[in-house]
């Protein structure tokens, strides 16, 4: 099946089209259904469901928020993006807080049945055929050390403990 993408005239415009993209394709496939189906919040629905609190967490890390307060001025203005991923607009970042602080032992554990779900239903990994392709071969580099010094964004990393060199991390 192959995927037709056009432009339209909108109202609104986002900054994060690539993000915009990704929540619309998701979206249709019903991705996210195992953590609307398994994760049970006992909260109130005013103008959110409870599970799409925790949506909006997601959604934040992904256009790079670095705190929950960033959900405010980051991310619930760009109706856009929010349309994108089904929703009127985000929620606010002290809604989404008090749902992340309302998470009890039982709901962390519905969340990594959720996720583990979609990581059958959808990680290559698992996927994988041993028999024909051999083994899956996973490079994981775990040193910090910048992959070239021309790579964006390159920089030595942090790791409690060890030493990697005289940068910001280090007090020698």
């Amino acid at each position: 099946m192959s995927q037709l993408l056009g432009l339209s005239a909108m109202k609104s415009n986002t900054q994060w089209v690539p993000l915009a993209l990704l929540g619309y394709r998701l979206q249709q496939r019903d991705f996210f259904a195992p953590l609307y189906q398994q994760l049970d919040l006992t909260q109130k629905k005013v103008l959110y469901t409870p599970q799409e609190k925790p949506d909006s967490t997601g959604f934040s890390i992904m256009s790079g928020c670095q705190a929950i307060c960033h959900i405010d001025t980051r991310m619930r203005p760009d109706r856009a993006l929010a349309q994108a991923w089904g929703l009127e607009h985000f929620a606010q970042q002290s809604t989404v807080a008090d749902t992340l602080n309302s998470f009890t032992e039982r709901n962390v554990e519905q969340l990594r049945t959720a996720i583990n779900t979609i990581y059958v239903r959808e990680g290559q990994a698992i996927q994988h055929d041993y028999a024909s392709k051999g083994l899956l071969i996973l490079d994981i580099d775990l040193t910090g050390l910048p992959a070239s010094k021309h790579a964006e964004g390159s920089r030595k990393g942090y790791f409690s403990g060890k030493k990697g060199g005289a940068d910001g991390n280090w007090h020698g």
